[in-house]
Protein backbone atom coordinates (compact mmCIF):
# COMPACT_ATOMS: atom_id res chain seq x y z
CA UNK A 1 0.00 0.00 0.00
CA UNK A 2 1.20 3.56 -0.95
CA UNK A 3 1.49 5.81 2.36
CA UNK A 4 0.87 9.35 2.36
CA UNK A 5 4.42 10.24 2.06
CA UNK A 6 4.86 8.20 -0.72
CA UNK A 7 1.86 9.80 -2.96
CA UNK A 8 -0.30 12.99 -3.44
CA UNK A 9 -3.67 12.26 -3.58
CA UNK A 10 -5.91 15.31 -5.96
CA UNK A 11 -9.27 14.45 -4.79
CA UNK A 12 -10.53 17.54 -7.29
CA UNK A 13 -9.32 16.75 -10.75
CA UNK A 14 -9.86 20.48 -11.38
CA UNK A 15 -7.23 21.43 -8.58
CA UNK A 16 -5.00 18.75 -9.81
CA UNK A 17 -5.06 19.78 -13.28
CA UNK A 18 -4.68 23.34 -12.07
CA UNK A 19 -1.50 22.23 -10.19
CA UNK A 20 0.41 20.67 -13.03
CA UNK A 21 -0.27 23.60 -15.33
CA UNK A 22 1.64 26.13 -12.83
CA UNK A 23 4.85 24.17 -13.24
CA UNK A 24 6.63 25.48 -16.23
CA UNK A 25 7.02 23.16 -19.47
CA UNK A 26 10.33 22.47 -18.95
CA UNK A 27 10.15 21.72 -15.16
CA UNK A 28 6.52 19.53 -16.34
CA UNK A 29 9.32 17.21 -18.48
CA UNK A 30 12.16 17.28 -15.94
CA UNK A 31 9.38 15.64 -13.10
CA UNK A 32 8.07 13.65 -15.77
CA UNK A 33 11.08 12.37 -16.48
CA UNK A 34 11.89 12.12 -12.50
CA UNK A 35 9.07 9.58 -12.16
CA UNK A 36 9.58 7.51 -15.07
CA UNK A 37 13.35 6.85 -13.98
CA UNK A 38 11.64 6.45 -10.22
CA UNK A 39 9.17 3.64 -11.65
CA UNK A 40 11.58 1.88 -14.01
CA UNK A 41 14.59 1.11 -11.80
CA UNK A 42 12.46 -0.70 -9.33
CA UNK A 43 10.08 -2.26 -11.95
CA UNK A 44 13.30 -4.12 -13.60
CA UNK A 45 14.28 -4.90 -10.20
CA UNK A 46 11.71 -6.82 -9.26
CA UNK A 47 10.75 -8.09 -12.66
CA UNK A 48 7.84 -6.54 -13.00
CA UNK A 49 8.54 -4.28 -15.99
CA UNK A 50 6.58 -5.13 -18.16
CA UNK A 51 3.11 -4.45 -15.64
CA UNK A 52 4.86 -0.71 -15.40
CA UNK A 53 5.79 -0.12 -19.23
CA UNK A 54 2.76 1.42 -20.02
CA UNK A 55 2.74 3.91 -17.25
CA UNK A 56 6.94 4.65 -17.67
CA UNK A 57 6.33 5.32 -21.71
CA UNK A 58 3.40 8.03 -20.79
CA UNK A 59 5.88 9.93 -18.54
CA UNK A 60 8.67 9.71 -21.20
CA UNK A 61 5.93 10.58 -23.95
CA UNK A 62 5.55 13.88 -21.71
CA UNK A 63 9.01 14.33 -21.18
CA UNK A 64 9.61 14.55 -24.80
CA UNK A 65 7.32 17.08 -25.10
CA UNK A 66 10.08 19.78 -24.01
CA UNK A 67 12.86 18.11 -25.08
CA UNK A 68 12.64 15.88 -27.60
CA UNK A 69 15.89 13.92 -27.27
CA UNK A 70 17.21 10.46 -29.73
CA UNK A 71 17.85 8.36 -26.24
CA UNK A 72 14.38 9.34 -24.88
CA UNK A 73 12.50 7.91 -28.04
CA UNK A 74 14.33 5.39 -28.16
CA UNK A 75 13.51 4.70 -24.37
CA UNK A 76 10.00 5.46 -25.00
CA UNK A 77 10.20 3.07 -27.88
CA UNK A 78 11.66 0.46 -26.23
CA UNK A 79 8.77 0.23 -23.34
CA UNK A 80 6.02 1.19 -25.75
CA UNK A 81 6.65 -1.79 -26.96
CA UNK A 82 6.75 -3.74 -24.25
CA UNK A 83 3.41 -2.27 -23.06
CA UNK A 84 1.43 -3.32 -26.51
CA UNK A 85 2.92 -7.01 -25.82
CA UNK A 86 1.79 -6.95 -22.14
CA UNK A 87 -1.47 -5.70 -23.10
CA UNK A 88 -2.26 -7.63 -26.12
CA UNK A 89 -1.34 -10.90 -23.96
CA UNK A 90 -4.06 -9.78 -20.99
CA UNK A 91 -6.55 -9.35 -24.54
CA UNK A 92 -6.27 -5.22 -23.40
CA UNK A 93 -6.65 -4.40 -27.10
CA UNK A 94 -7.59 -1.17 -27.97
CA UNK A 95 -4.65 -0.53 -25.43
CA UNK A 96 -2.27 -2.95 -26.88
CA UNK A 97 -3.36 -1.03 -30.67
CA UNK A 98 -2.47 2.31 -29.08
CA UNK A 99 1.17 1.08 -28.02
CA UNK A 100 1.74 -0.18 -31.30
CA UNK A 101 1.10 2.79 -33.25
CA UNK A 102 2.98 4.86 -30.07
CA UNK A 103 5.64 2.63 -31.30
CA UNK A 104 5.72 3.16 -34.75
CA UNK A 105 5.64 6.40 -34.70
CA UNK A 106 8.74 6.72 -32.25
CA UNK A 107 10.06 3.79 -34.80
CA UNK A 108 13.39 4.08 -36.66
CA UNK A 109 12.49 3.38 -40.36
CA UNK A 110 13.26 -0.07 -40.71
CA UNK A 111 11.14 -1.31 -37.98
CA UNK A 112 8.34 0.91 -38.31
CA UNK A 113 6.11 -1.46 -40.30
CA UNK A 114 6.22 -4.60 -38.13
CA UNK A 115 4.39 -1.98 -35.49
CA UNK A 116 2.22 -0.85 -37.86
CA UNK A 117 0.72 -4.39 -38.94
CA UNK A 118 0.68 -5.72 -35.59
CA UNK A 119 -1.80 -2.27 -34.86
CA UNK A 120 -3.92 -3.03 -38.16
CA UNK A 121 -3.65 -6.92 -37.06
CA UNK A 122 -5.40 -6.29 -33.85
CA UNK A 123 -7.81 -3.45 -35.54
CA UNK A 124 -8.58 -5.81 -37.87
CA UNK A 125 -9.85 -8.35 -35.10
CA UNK A 126 -11.44 -6.11 -32.89
CA UNK A 127 -12.03 -2.55 -34.27
CA UNK A 128 -15.15 -1.73 -36.53
CA UNK A 129 -14.25 -1.97 -40.56
CA UNK A 130 -14.66 2.22 -41.13
CA UNK A 131 -11.90 2.68 -38.74
CA UNK A 132 -9.59 0.26 -39.65
CA UNK A 133 -9.96 0.74 -43.60
CA UNK A 134 -7.86 4.29 -43.37
CA UNK A 135 -5.19 2.62 -41.00
CA UNK A 136 -4.72 -0.64 -43.25
CA UNK A 137 -4.74 1.12 -46.45
CA UNK A 138 -2.26 3.79 -44.94
CA UNK A 139 0.32 1.07 -43.92
CA UNK A 140 0.05 -0.71 -47.02
CA UNK A 141 0.80 2.44 -48.93
CA UNK A 142 3.42 2.86 -46.61
CA UNK A 143 4.87 -0.45 -47.14
CA UNK A 144 4.81 -0.05 -51.28
CA UNK A 145 6.84 2.88 -50.76
CA UNK A 146 9.72 1.41 -49.33
CA UNK A 147 9.66 -1.86 -51.71
CA UNK A 148 8.63 -3.84 -48.55
CA UNK A 149 7.34 -7.20 -49.70
CA UNK A 150 6.98 -9.17 -46.98
CA UNK A 151 4.75 -6.42 -45.16
CA UNK A 152 2.82 -5.70 -48.45
CA UNK A 153 1.65 -9.19 -48.36
CA UNK A 154 0.99 -9.25 -44.41
CA UNK A 155 -1.02 -5.87 -45.25
CA UNK A 156 -2.86 -6.87 -48.12
CA UNK A 157 -3.87 -9.77 -46.16
CA UNK A 158 -5.07 -7.14 -43.50
CA UNK A 159 -6.87 -5.24 -45.90
CA UNK A 160 -8.60 -8.28 -47.29
CA UNK A 161 -10.15 -9.08 -43.93
CA UNK A 162 -11.25 -5.73 -43.15
CA UNK A 163 -12.85 -6.21 -46.93
CA UNK A 164 -14.23 -9.12 -45.47
CA UNK A 165 -15.33 -7.52 -42.48
CA UNK A 166 -16.84 -4.76 -44.12
CA UNK A 167 -19.07 -7.53 -46.35
CA UNK A 168 -16.72 -6.62 -49.29
CA UNK A 169 -16.39 -10.21 -50.83
CA UNK A 170 -14.78 -9.24 -53.92
CA UNK A 171 -12.65 -6.83 -52.82
CA UNK A 172 -11.37 -9.26 -49.88
CA UNK A 173 -11.15 -12.35 -52.70
CA UNK A 174 -8.75 -9.49 -54.88
CA UNK A 175 -6.60 -8.52 -51.79
CA UNK A 176 -6.16 -12.08 -50.38
CA UNK A 177 -5.33 -13.33 -54.22
CA UNK A 178 -3.01 -10.58 -54.67
CA UNK A 179 -1.34 -11.52 -51.14
CA UNK A 180 -1.19 -14.59 -52.32
CA UNK A 181 1.13 -13.78 -55.40
CA UNK A 182 3.37 -11.65 -53.27
CA UNK A 183 4.03 -13.79 -50.50
CA UNK A 184 4.24 -16.86 -52.65
CA UNK A 185 6.93 -14.53 -55.18
CA UNK A 186 9.29 -14.08 -51.66
CA UNK A 187 8.96 -17.74 -50.41
CA UNK A 188 7.14 -16.66 -47.17
CA UNK A 189 5.26 -19.69 -46.90
CA UNK A 190 4.06 -19.25 -43.50
CA UNK A 191 1.87 -16.31 -44.68
CA UNK A 192 0.96 -17.99 -48.11
CA UNK A 193 -0.87 -20.25 -46.09
CA UNK A 194 -3.05 -17.69 -44.72
CA UNK A 195 -3.99 -15.93 -47.75
CA UNK A 196 -4.87 -19.67 -49.64
CA UNK A 197 -6.78 -20.51 -46.23
CA UNK A 198 -8.87 -17.03 -46.38
CA UNK A 199 -9.41 -17.80 -50.00
CA UNK A 200 -11.38 -20.93 -49.09
CA UNK A 201 -13.44 -18.55 -46.82
CA UNK A 202 -14.64 -16.57 -49.32
CA UNK A 203 -15.38 -19.64 -52.37
CA UNK A 204 -17.02 -21.31 -49.51
CA UNK A 205 -19.01 -18.20 -48.14
CA UNK A 206 -20.08 -17.36 -52.03
CA UNK A 207 -20.75 -21.35 -53.19
CA UNK A 208 -17.77 -22.70 -54.73
CA UNK A 209 -17.70 -25.42 -52.40
CA UNK A 210 -15.10 -28.16 -54.39
CA UNK A 211 -12.74 -25.49 -55.08
CA UNK A 212 -13.11 -23.79 -51.38
CA UNK A 213 -12.47 -27.63 -50.43
CA UNK A 214 -9.21 -27.80 -52.25
CA UNK A 215 -8.00 -24.53 -51.08
CA UNK A 216 -8.56 -26.05 -47.67
CA UNK A 217 -6.43 -28.94 -47.93
CA UNK A 218 -3.64 -27.02 -49.36
CA UNK A 219 -3.54 -24.60 -46.80
CA UNK A 220 -3.10 -26.93 -44.22
CA UNK A 221 -0.02 -29.06 -45.94
CA UNK A 222 1.47 -25.28 -45.75
CA UNK A 223 0.39 -24.47 -42.06
CA UNK A 224 2.12 -27.51 -41.47
CA UNK A 225 5.48 -27.42 -43.35
CA UNK A 226 5.71 -24.46 -41.51
CA UNK A 227 4.68 -25.59 -38.07
CA UNK A 228 1.84 -22.84 -37.83
CA UNK A 229 -0.57 -24.95 -35.20
CA UNK A 230 -3.16 -21.34 -34.92
CA UNK A 231 -3.19 -21.58 -38.69
CA UNK A 232 -3.71 -24.56 -38.52
CA UNK A 233 -6.39 -24.91 -36.53
CA UNK A 234 -8.01 -21.99 -37.54
CA UNK A 235 -8.19 -23.85 -40.96
CA UNK A 236 -9.99 -27.01 -39.99
CA UNK A 237 -12.28 -24.85 -37.71
CA UNK A 238 -13.45 -23.35 -41.54
CA UNK A 239 -13.23 -26.87 -43.38
CA UNK A 240 -15.54 -28.61 -40.57
CA UNK A 241 -18.26 -25.26 -41.59
CA UNK A 242 -17.52 -26.76 -45.22
CA UNK A 243 -18.42 -30.16 -44.22
CA UNK A 244 -21.26 -28.91 -42.14
CA UNK A 245 -23.31 -27.08 -44.37
CA UNK A 246 -22.52 -29.60 -47.20
CA UNK A 247 -24.55 -32.00 -44.86
CA UNK A 248 -21.01 -34.16 -44.29
CA UNK A 249 -21.55 -33.79 -40.05
CA UNK A 250 -19.70 -36.79 -38.73
CA UNK A 251 -16.86 -35.60 -40.71
CA UNK A 252 -17.58 -32.39 -39.66
CA UNK A 253 -17.54 -33.20 -35.75
CA UNK A 254 -13.99 -34.64 -36.30
CA UNK A 255 -12.52 -31.88 -38.29
CA UNK A 256 -13.57 -29.33 -35.88
CA UNK A 257 -12.51 -31.72 -32.68
CA UNK A 258 -8.90 -31.50 -34.54
CA UNK A 259 -9.59 -27.33 -34.09
CA UNK A 260 -10.19 -27.60 -30.62
CA UNK A 261 -7.46 -29.88 -29.77
CA UNK A 262 -5.11 -27.65 -31.44
CA UNK A 263 -6.53 -24.29 -29.71
CA UNK A 264 -5.80 -26.22 -26.51
CA UNK A 265 -2.57 -27.48 -26.83
CA UNK A 266 -1.70 -24.16 -28.42
CA UNK A 267 -3.24 -22.15 -25.29
CA UNK A 268 -5.28 -19.89 -28.00
CA UNK A 269 -8.35 -19.09 -26.28
CA UNK A 270 -9.91 -17.19 -29.33
CA UNK A 271 -9.64 -20.71 -31.28
CA UNK A 272 -10.60 -22.78 -28.82
CA UNK A 273 -13.83 -20.65 -28.69
CA UNK A 274 -14.22 -20.28 -32.53
CA UNK A 275 -14.50 -23.64 -32.84
CA UNK A 276 -16.29 -24.83 -29.55
CA UNK A 277 -18.90 -22.05 -31.01
CA UNK A 278 -19.23 -23.78 -34.31
CA UNK A 279 -19.10 -27.30 -33.27
CA UNK A 280 -22.43 -26.13 -31.18
CA UNK A 281 -23.83 -26.47 -34.74
CA UNK A 282 -22.47 -29.27 -35.59
CA UNK A 283 -23.87 -31.25 -32.73
CA UNK A 284 -27.38 -29.71 -33.10
CA UNK A 285 -27.56 -31.47 -36.43
CA UNK A 286 -26.34 -34.79 -35.24
CA UNK A 287 -29.20 -34.94 -32.46
CA UNK A 288 -26.95 -33.62 -29.25
CA UNK A 289 -28.87 -30.02 -28.63
CA UNK A 290 -27.97 -30.26 -24.81
CA UNK A 291 -24.65 -30.71 -25.31
CA UNK A 292 -24.82 -28.05 -27.83
CA UNK A 293 -25.73 -25.19 -25.41
CA UNK A 294 -23.21 -26.41 -23.08
CA UNK A 295 -20.59 -25.64 -26.15
CA UNK A 296 -22.08 -22.00 -27.04
CA UNK A 297 -21.65 -21.21 -23.52
CA UNK A 298 -17.78 -22.22 -22.81
CA UNK A 299 -17.63 -20.37 -26.33
CA UNK A 300 -19.25 -16.85 -24.69
CA UNK A 301 -17.20 -17.18 -21.90
CA UNK A 302 -13.52 -17.30 -23.82
CA UNK A 303 -15.09 -14.47 -26.09
CA UNK A 304 -15.86 -12.15 -23.50
CA UNK A 305 -12.56 -13.48 -21.93
CA UNK A 306 -10.32 -12.04 -24.59
CA UNK A 307 -12.56 -8.96 -25.65
CA UNK A 308 -14.07 -10.29 -29.14
CA UNK A 309 -17.28 -8.87 -29.61
CA UNK A 310 -17.11 -9.22 -33.28
CA UNK A 311 -17.26 -12.81 -32.34
CA UNK A 312 -19.30 -13.15 -29.50
CA UNK A 313 -21.84 -11.78 -32.10
CA UNK A 314 -21.10 -14.60 -34.18
CA UNK A 315 -21.52 -17.20 -31.76
CA UNK A 316 -24.45 -15.83 -30.17
CA UNK A 317 -25.83 -16.27 -33.64
CA UNK A 318 -25.18 -20.01 -33.00
CA UNK A 319 -27.33 -20.08 -29.90
CA UNK A 320 -30.23 -18.43 -31.42
CA UNK A 321 -30.02 -21.32 -33.75
CA UNK A 322 -29.41 -24.09 -31.37
CA UNK A 323 -32.59 -22.53 -29.38
CA UNK A 324 -34.75 -22.70 -32.91
CA UNK A 325 -33.39 -25.94 -33.85
CA UNK A 326 -35.04 -27.02 -30.82
CA UNK A 327 -38.18 -25.35 -31.42
CA UNK A 328 -37.91 -22.81 -28.65
CA UNK A 329 -39.04 -19.84 -30.88
CA UNK A 330 -38.84 -16.73 -27.93
CA UNK A 331 -35.40 -17.73 -26.73
CA UNK A 332 -34.22 -17.86 -30.79
CA UNK A 333 -36.27 -14.69 -31.03
CA UNK A 334 -34.75 -12.66 -28.16
CA UNK A 335 -31.21 -14.32 -28.93
CA UNK A 336 -31.10 -13.58 -32.59
CA UNK A 337 -32.12 -9.72 -31.87
CA UNK A 338 -29.11 -9.72 -29.30
CA UNK A 339 -27.03 -10.64 -31.89
CA UNK A 340 -27.98 -8.37 -34.27
CA UNK A 341 -27.22 -5.67 -31.76
CA UNK A 342 -23.65 -6.89 -31.43
CA UNK A 343 -22.95 -7.68 -35.33
CA UNK A 344 -24.54 -3.55 -36.33
CA UNK A 345 -22.43 -2.53 -33.31
CA UNK A 346 -19.08 -4.58 -34.83
CA UNK A 347 -20.00 -3.46 -38.51
CA UNK A 348 -20.83 -7.01 -39.42
CA UNK A 349 -22.70 -6.56 -42.05
CA UNK A 350 -22.57 -10.47 -43.65
CA UNK A 351 -23.84 -11.73 -39.90
CA UNK A 352 -26.63 -9.43 -39.81
CA UNK A 353 -28.22 -10.33 -43.27
CA UNK A 354 -27.70 -14.23 -41.35
CA UNK A 355 -29.51 -13.37 -38.17
CA UNK A 356 -32.14 -10.60 -39.78
CA UNK A 357 -33.14 -13.55 -42.02
CA UNK A 358 -32.81 -16.25 -39.13
CA UNK A 359 -35.32 -13.81 -37.29
CA UNK A 360 -37.95 -13.46 -39.76
CA UNK A 361 -37.77 -17.66 -40.73
CA UNK A 362 -38.35 -17.35 -36.25
CA UNK A 363 -41.29 -15.06 -36.92
CA UNK A 364 -42.72 -16.91 -39.95
CA UNK A 365 -42.75 -20.07 -38.00
CA UNK A 366 -44.95 -18.65 -34.91
CA UNK A 367 -46.86 -17.67 -38.20
CA UNK A 368 -46.10 -13.39 -37.94
CA UNK A 369 -45.88 -13.24 -41.83
CA UNK A 370 -46.12 -9.91 -42.17
CA UNK A 371 -43.49 -8.72 -39.33
CA UNK A 372 -40.93 -12.08 -41.00
CA UNK A 373 -41.25 -10.10 -44.64
CA UNK A 374 -39.42 -6.85 -44.18
CA UNK A 375 -36.37 -9.17 -42.19
CA UNK A 376 -36.09 -11.46 -45.21
CA UNK A 377 -36.56 -9.00 -47.62
CA UNK A 378 -33.69 -6.70 -45.70
CA UNK A 379 -32.08 -10.21 -45.21
CA UNK A 380 -31.84 -10.86 -48.99
CA UNK A 381 -30.90 -7.29 -49.77
CA UNK A 382 -27.82 -8.00 -47.56
CA UNK A 383 -26.62 -11.42 -49.02
CA UNK A 384 -27.01 -9.88 -52.60
CA UNK A 385 -24.62 -6.74 -51.31
CA UNK A 386 -22.37 -8.99 -49.67
CA UNK A 387 -22.51 -12.12 -51.93
CA UNK A 388 -23.63 -14.53 -49.31
CA UNK A 389 -24.67 -17.56 -51.52
CA UNK A 390 -25.83 -19.70 -49.17
CA UNK A 391 -27.62 -17.63 -46.96
CA UNK A 392 -29.29 -15.78 -50.20
CA UNK A 393 -30.71 -19.36 -51.34
CA UNK A 394 -32.39 -20.36 -47.66
CA UNK A 395 -33.40 -17.01 -47.47
CA UNK A 396 -34.65 -16.44 -51.07
CA UNK A 397 -36.31 -19.90 -50.32
CA UNK A 398 -37.94 -18.82 -46.76
CA UNK A 399 -39.45 -15.60 -48.41
CA UNK A 400 -40.96 -17.25 -50.72
CA UNK A 401 -43.12 -19.55 -48.54
CA UNK A 402 -43.63 -16.14 -46.55
CA UNK A 403 -45.38 -14.56 -50.19
CA UNK A 404 -47.32 -17.65 -50.67
CA UNK A 405 -48.70 -17.41 -47.20
CA UNK A 406 -49.90 -13.90 -47.39
CA UNK A 407 -51.17 -14.66 -50.78
CA UNK A 408 -49.03 -13.06 -53.01
CA UNK A 409 -48.65 -15.37 -55.84
CA UNK A 410 -46.40 -13.57 -58.74
CA UNK A 411 -43.82 -12.62 -55.42
CA UNK A 412 -43.72 -16.34 -54.54
CA UNK A 413 -43.45 -17.60 -57.85
CA UNK A 414 -40.73 -15.12 -58.88
CA UNK A 415 -38.44 -15.54 -55.61
CA UNK A 416 -38.71 -19.72 -55.57
CA UNK A 417 -37.73 -19.95 -59.09
CA UNK A 418 -35.10 -17.43 -58.10
CA UNK A 419 -33.89 -19.31 -55.07
CA UNK A 420 -33.60 -22.72 -56.68
CA UNK A 421 -30.25 -22.38 -58.48
CA UNK A 422 -29.22 -20.89 -55.89
CA UNK A 423 -29.73 -24.08 -53.42
CA UNK A 424 -28.26 -26.54 -55.80
CA UNK A 425 -25.43 -24.30 -56.12
CA UNK A 426 -24.42 -24.19 -52.89
CA UNK A 427 -24.88 -28.21 -51.90
CA UNK A 428 -28.27 -27.75 -51.03
CA UNK A 429 -30.57 -29.54 -53.92
CA UNK A 430 -31.46 -32.55 -51.30
CA UNK A 431 -33.62 -29.70 -49.77
CA UNK A 432 -35.45 -28.51 -52.67
CA UNK A 433 -38.13 -31.07 -52.42
CA UNK A 434 -39.18 -30.80 -48.64
CA UNK A 435 -38.96 -26.44 -49.54
CA UNK A 436 -41.71 -26.54 -52.07
CA UNK A 437 -43.72 -28.86 -49.72
CA UNK A 438 -43.75 -25.87 -47.46
CA UNK A 439 -44.72 -23.47 -50.81
CA UNK A 440 -47.33 -25.45 -51.80
CA UNK A 441 -48.44 -25.69 -47.66
CA UNK A 442 -48.41 -22.09 -47.53
CA UNK A 443 -50.31 -21.64 -50.59
CA UNK A 444 -52.72 -24.01 -49.46
CA UNK A 445 -53.11 -21.84 -46.54
CA UNK A 446 -53.64 -18.68 -48.20
CA UNK A 447 -56.39 -20.36 -50.23
CA UNK A 448 -53.78 -20.02 -53.68
CA UNK A 449 -52.90 -21.76 -56.49
CA UNK A 450 -49.90 -23.82 -55.99
CA UNK A 451 -47.12 -21.48 -57.50
CA UNK A 452 -44.46 -24.06 -58.25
Amino acid sequence: MIGAEQAYLFRHALLRDAAYELQPPSDRARLHLVAADAIESPARDAGTLDHAAAEIADHLCAARQHNDRPELRRREYDLAGRAARHAEKHFRNAEAQHYWLRCAELAPEHEQLPALTAACSLAVRYGSPAETMPLVEGALATARARADRLHEGKLLLALGAACHNAGDLAAAEQHFAAAHDVLAGIGEHAEQAKAVGLLGAIFDITGRNAESETLYARATELYRQTGDRFGEGNNWCNLALLLHNTGRHRQAATAMARAIEIGRAAGNLTLQALALGNMALVETALGRREHALQLVDQALILLRRVGDRRNEGVCLTNLAYVHEAGSDFAAAEATYRRALEVHRETGNLRFEGVALGNLGGVIANQQRLAEAEPLLVRAVEIHRQVNHTRFLAVHLANLACVYAGRGKAGPARETWHTAVPYLKQVGLGDSVEWRLGELRKGCADAGIEPVA
